[in-house]
C-alpha cells in the first residue's frame, strides 16, 4: 500500500521529467541537423565533395570546442538562478556569458581562418577534398559566433523549461537551410550554382535566422539587457 501510494505521488514528477528529457534529445537531435543537411545535398556532387565537408566539419567542431567551457560555464551560472525569483540577475548574467563568449568567438573566427589551410593539408588524403573541405570551411568560420550565440540563448531556455520554443526555432531553421542548400548549390531559379560553398552560406543563413528568433523570446521575457543596465554586480556568480 504504502508502495502504490509513493509511485502514485511521484508519477506526475517523473512524467514532466520524462517529457522534459524526450523534448531535450530532440533538440539535440536537431542542433546537428546543419551539417547533416549539407553533407545529403552535397552528396551527388560527388565522393571528394562530400569527403570534404566531413573533414570541414571536424575541423569546425574542434574550432567551437574552444567554447565549450564558456557554454558550460553559461549553463551552470543560469541553471543556478533559473528557479529563482530575481528576474534581472538571471538576465545580467546571461547577458555577461554571452558578451564574453562572443568576444572569445569572434577572435576564433580569424584564428580559424588562418589555420585552416596547414590543417586541410594536413589532414586532406587528395587535393579534390582539400579544395571542397577548404571551400566549405572559409565561409563557414563565421558562423561560429552565431552558432554560440543560438546555445547560450537556448541554454537559457533549456534551464526556464521553455524547450517548446527551442524545438520552434530549429522548425524555423531547418526548412530554410534545406530550401537555400537546393537553390544555392544548384542554382535553382536563376541563383548562381555555388556547390559546396552554397551549402555553407546556406547554414550560415539559416542559424541566423534561428538566432534572430532565439533574441526575439529572450526580448519578450525581458531577458536582455543593455550594457549600462549590467552595472558593476552584472558578473556570473
Amino acid at each position: 500500500m504504502a508502495i502504490a501510494e509513493f509511485i502514485k505521488s511521484v508519477a506526475p514528477k517523473n512524467q514532466e521529467w520524462l517529457r522534459l528529457a524526450s523534448l531535450l534529445s530532440l533538440s539535440g537531435l536537431f542542433a546537428t541537423s546543419a551539417l547533416i543537411i549539407d553533407a545529403n545535398m552535397v552528396a551527388p556532387i560527388g565522393p571528394e565533395t562530400l569527403a570534404g565537408l566531413g573533414l570541414a566539419s571536424t575541423l569546425y567542431a574542434m574550432f567551437m570546442a574552444l567554447l565549450f567551457g564558456f557554454g558550460s560555464a553559461a549553463q551552470i551560472a543560469l541553471s543556478r538562478l533559473a528557479g529563482a525569483s530575481d528576474k534581472q540577475k538571471f538576465s545580467q548574467n546571461l547577458a555577461v556569458v554571452l558578451a564574453a563568449g562572443l568576444l572569445v568567438a569572434v577572435a576564433i573566427v580569424p584564428l580559424a581562418r588562418f589555420n585552416i589551410e596547414f590543417l586541410i593539408n594536413w589532414l586532406a588524403t587528395t587535393s579534390g577534398v582539400g579544395f571542397a573541405a577548404r571551400d566549405y570551411l572559409q565561409v563557414l568560420v563565421f558562423a561560429i559566433p552565431i552558432s554560440f550565440a543560438c546555445f547560450v540563448l537556448t541554454s537559457g531556455l533549456s534551464v526556464r523549461k521553455r524547450v517548446g520554443e527551442e524545438l520552434r526555432g530549429f522548425a524555423i531553421e531547418v526548412p530554410i537551410n534545406i530550401c537555400l542548400n537546393a537553390i544555392l548549390i544548384y542554382g535553382l531559379f536563376g541563383a548562381p550554382a555555388l556547390g559546396i560553398v552554397g551549402a555553407a552560406y546556406a547554414t550560415i543563413v539559416a542559424v541566423s535566422c534561428r538566432l534572430i528568433y532565439l533574441l526575439w523570446c529572450t526580448r519578450q521575457d525581458r531577458l536582455l539587457v543593455s550594457i549600462k543596465e549590467l552595472g558593476p554586480k552584472g558578473v556570473v556568480e
